[in-house]
């Protein structure tokens, strides 16, 4: 919303989210097209994504932040990511 930095610096930082190449997370379960700005991060079995995920028909976007721990490291977090993201999608769809 442009409310705690310049509308510049929003820009900027959902240009590098947009570029995003890793999309298996929040992106991963929506919609084929869905528009979303992310950043993911991982470090051994901690997986995370946080955006901006844009809704169809002009019905708004929300943002999102989600952190995933595993027991060892055959932990595959994209899934929990990527089902969380889906709910929240089709919450706010309806």
């Amino acid at each position: 919303k442009n409310e705690f930095v310049s509308e510049a610096c929003c820009e900027d930082i959902r240009n590098i989210m947009f570029r995003q190449q890793y999309k298996q997370r929040i992106g991963g379960l929506l919609p084929r097209g869905t528009k979303v700005a992310s950043k993911t991060g991982s470090l051994g079995t901690m997986f995370n994504d946080a955006g901006i995920v844009y809704l169809p028909d002009g019905k708004g976007e929300y943002v999102m932040t989600v952190f995933s721990i595993g027991h060892d490291l055959d932990y595959q977090g994209n899934e929990p990511i990527a089902k969380i993201s889906r709910l929240a999608y089709d919450h706010f769809v309806g």
